[in-house]
């Protein structure tokens, strides 16, 4: 009962510090309150201290899982539970700090998903459905600026990529279809000339698909 009772109390302060959140509007009805509800998830502001330290003590370590099922579609179990999780997982680094924070439904990855450098800044966040990265990428350098972005659909790159090197100028832009190249891309050297870019030659189909996991 304690835990249950720690769980509402923690999933309601989240729901506060949401509502308090510009332009984010929930509405909350009588049942009990739920860090793994939709609404909740699409919301959560991660960059948002007070939501990501509510939300670091509900998650579970990672290397306290178990990956169980074919190898193509495992699923992620808690030791000597025999349902597929469903809530948050963490990694932390040796120093305290956050590695990754992301979240689970029904043993696979469904949700917002964080990694971090040690220094603090971000190394990816995207989102995942099923099990599969679905929406906008975005990947930094380790000083904090913009690396990549580009949007995924069912786990696969759809529509265009681009690349940034460190100094911010762009490195390269490809664009993709169903996670296939289907367009000459471009590549600039790190000063950022247009005069030494290259084509990136499109590849064979069966060497560009990306795993959908």
């Amino acid at each position: 009962m304690k835990t249950i009772a720690n769980h509402m109390k923690h999933a309601l302060t989240l729901i506060t510090a949401l509502a308090l959140l510009p332009g984010t509007v929930l509405l909350v009805g009588c049942g009990d309150p739920d860090l793994d509800d939709t609404e909740i998830l699409d919301n959560a502001n991660l960059d948002d201290p007070k939501v990501r330290e509510m939300i670091l003590k509900e998650a579970v370590e990672s290397k306290s899982f178990e990956r169980r099922g074919p190898i193509l579609n495992t699923l992620c179990f808690q030791a000597g539970e025999q349902t597929p999780y469903t809530g948050w997982m963490k990694r932390i680094y040796d120093n305290g700090k956050v590695a990754m924070l992301g979240h689970i439904r029904g043993g696979k990855m469904d949700g917002p998903s964080i990694k971090w450098y040690e220094n603090g800044q971000k190394i990816t966040e995207h989102a995942y459905k099923a099990g599969k990265k679905e929406g906008l990428q975005t990947s930094w350098h380790s000083n904090g600026r913009k690396k990549s972005e580009a949007t995924l659909k069912g786990g696969k790159k759809e529509g265009p990529e681009t690349s940034w090197y460190e100094n911010e100028k762009k490195s390269t832009e490809a664009t993709f279809k169903d996670g296939i190249q289907v367009a000459q891309g471009t590549k600039l050297d790190k000063d950022g000339t247009g005069s030494t870019s290259t084509p990136i030659p499109i590849p064979k189909r069966s060497r560009w698909k990306i795993p959908t996991k």
